[in-house]
């Protein structure tokens, strides 16, 4: 580039005096030489590689938000907003709902219409079991167990839950989608466990404490 200067501050008319240069070919070579063909170019940064690069990491920043999200329990059930049609549930023995005891309570409210319902009971040496199966129109289940007649008990402690004047305790499989909550009242441990089947509809904790709170006798 400094050469250039210098070849351009010499090319004066004096130059091309006694060369045998002629008119034509000395305005050729001054055109030349004063051209911006001479000019360094001025190297352009393209800018696709730094719109890529951020695309990039907004996509990172992204997948690592939802999936710490998931993992510590902000996002469960989202995918539900408006779409959890709580039903409310009739117990009649007239139907065969019998409780089998009085200290019983049962739910009010279901995450969903039932379409089917099966029972069980169970008579163990110190307590009785029962266990209710109530079935919704896209094969979810919401299973009921209760161990009856237990003195004391305390469920094991995954995610605390407050339900009403006692603590319970809350877990969701990833795999399996289905959410479970446990308790213990009055002489019954309650264990109620719910699968979505094809309707993809989870449940989260504050569902399930719902559903816990509106058991009634």
């Amino acid at each position: 580039m400094d050469e250039l200067n210098r070849l351009r501050s010499m090319m004066k008319e004096e130059t091309f005096k006694n060369h045998g240069f002629t008119e034509k070919m000395r305005k050729n070579i001054l055109k030349e030489i004063h051209s911006d063909k001479g000019k360094s170019p001025i190297i352009k940064k393209p800018l696709l590689a730094p719109v890529l690069s951020s695309v990039f990491m907004l996509a990172c920043l992204t997948v690592f938000i939802y999936f710490g999200g998931t993992q510590l329990g902000l996002f469960q059930g989202m995918n539900n907003a408006g779409q959890i049609d709580f039903t409310k549930m009739e117990w009649t023995d007239n139907d065969g709902d019998a409780k089998w005891s009085e200290q019983i309570e049962l739910p009010t409210l279901v995450p969903f219409e039932v379409v089917d319902r099966t029972y069980k009971n169970t008579h163990m040496d110190e307590y009785d079991m029962v266990s209710i199966k109530l079935m919704g129109p896209e094969k979810q289940r919401l299973t009921i167990i209760m161990d009856v007649g237990i003195e004391s008990g305390t469920p094991a402690m995954y995610e605390q839950v407050k339900i009403g004047d006692v603590t319970g305790s809350y877990r969701f499989n990833e795999e399996w989608k289905n959410s479970h909550l446990v308790w213990f009242k009055g002489g019954i441990m309650y264990y109620l466990d719910y699968t979505p089947g094809t309707s993809g509809i989870v449940l989260d904790k504050g569902d399930m404490k719902r559903i816990a709170e509106s058991f009634q006798k």
